[in-house]
């Protein structure tokens, strides 16, 4: 399987000077339980911003205020310096906020182009659902869907239909639909849940070959893989940023070590 760079590029930190990503002072209460409490992240243009923590940590509920599925209780999220506090979900696209979800959300029954294609399409709200028009007609959104797909490797798999894709093959799928609306800023939770030992290592490239072209802020369980592809890393313990650095401080961090026990930062 071959990944392809596209040669899409996305402003720089140094062109706008502003970082991508910036969470300032992001709280999140749930009634008396406090989710999230005093977080500030910044996120540079072009890298990948790990987010790793044991469960429990509020690295879901981060994601969920970054894109608008939750309202902060307290703070902002800032995309390129502009506050997007008041733009709904459906919407943080339009600036830029693209989300992939840890549980695969696939249409089963249309095959791999058609998924994507419909993700090209959600670029345009009037014809998001657009599935019945002639091929002709829809020749833009299934060129770049074709484009999207070898990018990510399934060009080969494009006419088969989603349901007989492996678990592996439908997580790059998943980024897949993703890029499709261009995104500034993709969100990539959990990206190899679930796995096989063999399909890691390509997701492992997609991600290295993405960095520099998009902003990519990942959850990751797989410390292993996490180390070799994050630019920084952000740890939350119980809705806090215990620390914010480069691998080699994560790993080497006393405190990162207690939260771990150790497991899986060493390699």
């Amino acid at each position: 399987m071959t990944i392809e760079s596209s040669g899409t590029t996305h402003p720089s930190d140094s062109d706008e000077g502003v970082p991508a990503l910036q969470a300032v002072g992001l709280a999140k209460r749930f009634g008396r339980f406090t989710a999230l409490e005093s977080i500030d992240l910044t996120v540079r243009s072009g890298t990948l911003h790990a987010i790793i923590g044991p469960n429990g940590a509020g690295k879901t509920t981060l994601f969920n205020v970054l894109t608008g599925q939750l309202a902060p209780s307290k703070g902002t999220v800032l995309v390129h310096g502009e506050s997007v506090h008041h733009v709904p979900v459906h919407r943080r696209l339009g600036v830029g906020l693209a989300r992939c979800f840890q549980v695969t959300n696939l249409f089963p029954e249309l095959t791999v182009l058609e998924n994507v294609r419909l993700a090209v399409q959600g670029r345009h709200s009037r014809h998001a659902f657009d599935c019945w028009s002639t091929v002709g007609r829809n020749r833009g959104p299934i060129d770049q869907a074709r484009q999207v797909l070898e990018r990510v490797g399934l060009q080969r798999v494009a006419q088969r239909k989603t349901s007989e894709l492996s678990h592996g093959q439908q997580r790059l799928l998943e980024v897949a639909m993703s890029l499709a609306p261009d995104p500034k800023i993709l969100l990539l939770d959990e990206p190899t849940s679930g796995m096989g030992i063999d399909d890691v290592p390509v997701m492992e490239r997609l991600l290295t070959q993405l960095t520099g072209d998009y902003t990519i802020i990942m959850i990751e369980h797989n410390m292993a893989m996490t180390m070799r592809v994050a630019n920084r890393i952000a740890v939350l313990v119980a809705g806090r940023v215990l620390i914010d650095g480069e691998p080699d401080e994560i790993r080497a961090d006393e405190g990162v070590q207690r939260a771990y026990l150790g497991e899986g930062l060493s390699a």
